[in-house]
């Protein structure tokens, strides 16, 4: 995706500088490299986890990509793991904490609630 994003992000910095098209260059400049990273990384089965995904990705709709990839990539890493739920934040853009903060209150709740029980248990 990065030589997707890097053209679009980088005219948008050049057409509208900003702090915030300046930050979002500097983000997408270390696209790349950090999104390998993050693939190499593994997350323990002894953490537990919530993956929230939108409906929709953080793209604009003129872009070609597949929002169905990405949302099986986020039910396929719930998957690998008991450990671990899936929440589908159903009409939310990317931006599911401004669009239903209320799933993301009740999740960190619920799993703040599983690791007291958790470490209740003897």
């Amino acid at each position: 995706m990065g030589p997707i994003i890097q053209p679009m992000i980088a005219k948008q910095a050049a057409d509208h500088p900003s702090k915030q098209t300046r930050t979002q260059k500097a983000i997408t400049d270390a696209y790349v490299e950090t999104s390998h990273a993050f693939h190499e990384a593994t997350w323990p089965d002894s953490i537990p986890c919530v993956v929230i995904v939108s409906e929709r990705t953080p793209f604009p709709p003129s872009m070609t990509f597949d929002t169905t990839l990405c949302i099986q990539a986020h039910k396929d890493f719930a998957a690998e793991s008991s450990n671990r739920t899936l929440i589908f934040a159903k009409g939310s853009s990317h931006d599911i904490a401004h669009d239903h903060p209320e799933l993301i209150v009740d999740a960190t709740g619920k799993l703040v609630d599983q690791i007291r029980s958790a470490r209740s248990q003897p």
